[in-house]
């Protein structure tokens, strides 16, 4: 095996990701919040169709962020998942073959 480190995981990393996806999924939520109190006092003088549109549109990025959302969170388990898994499996080869 040419490197050394071919399978040294750095678990720190793992870490930064998922606080990463974290801060991603804070930040869209907010944005998603500072849009909507902007649009919002702006749209008490719509009505009729313009109203009518953005009440739609409102209503789909909200669903498509609460999608996101979901598959940030699933994506931050995983990763917690695998830090986790990383570590018992290490400490367990370690075990096997007689390391420390």
């Amino acid at each position: 095996m040419g490197n050394p480190d071919f399978m040294n995981i750095q678990y720190a990393t793992i870490a930064d990701f998922v606080t990463e996806l974290s801060a991603v999924n804070t930040a869209g939520r907010q944005l998603i919040e500072d849009l909507t109190s902007t649009l919002q006092s702006n749209t008490e003088l719509w009505n009729g169709v313009a109203k009518l549109g953005y009440n739609d549109v409102h209503q789909k990025w909200n669903g498509q962020f609460d999608r996101m959302s979901a598959v940030l969170a699933e994506v931050q388990s995983h990763g917690n998942q695998t830090q986790e898994l990383y570590q018992q499996i290490e400490a367990q080869n370690i075990a096997l073959w007689g390391g420390q």
